[in-house]
């Protein structure tokens, strides 16, 4: 039930963001949580190349990334490492990038990757739980 919701929004069936973000987004953090069976998961093949999904995500500055993407990745980190740190000035810098709904959009879809993945990391669950 939870990929019927997940997957459109994923994947670019619903929402205002390009998959290509959510997807990088997506690695990101699941490096961040640890969780080696989502980072080899692919959501978006087409649209993120088997380079950047290895390892460009996590060193986001050294790889040819657009700054809107450089941006969107920092601050999902930032989101699931330090988020008590994410200061006015981290926010007007998304909004000078993204519409609003675009940065509502990237902060729930991060929280829910951030989420999800700890979720399944709590309950031991990280190979059964993702199908995809």
């Amino acid at each position: 039930a939870y990929q019927a919701f997940y997957h459109p929004w994923h994947t670019g069936g619903a929402g205002v963001l390009p998959p290509r973000l959510k997807e990088l987004i997506r690695l990101r953090i699941a490096t961040l949580n640890g969780c080696v069976l989502c980072k080899t998961v692919r959501m978006a093949p087409e649209v993120v190349s088997e380079e950047e999904a290895a390892s460009g995500v996590d060193r986001v500055d050294e790889s040819g990334f657009s700054a809107r993407e450089r941006a969107a990745i920092h601050f999902a980190e930032k989101m699931a490492v330090d988020h008590h740190n994410i200061s006015d000035d981290d926010v007007a810098n998304m909004r000078r990038l993204f519409t609003d709904a675009e940065f509502l959009e990237l902060s729930m879809m991060a929280g829910q990757y951030i989420g999800f993945g700890r979720v399944l990391a709590l309950l031991q669950l990280e190979v059964a739980a993702c199908p995809i």
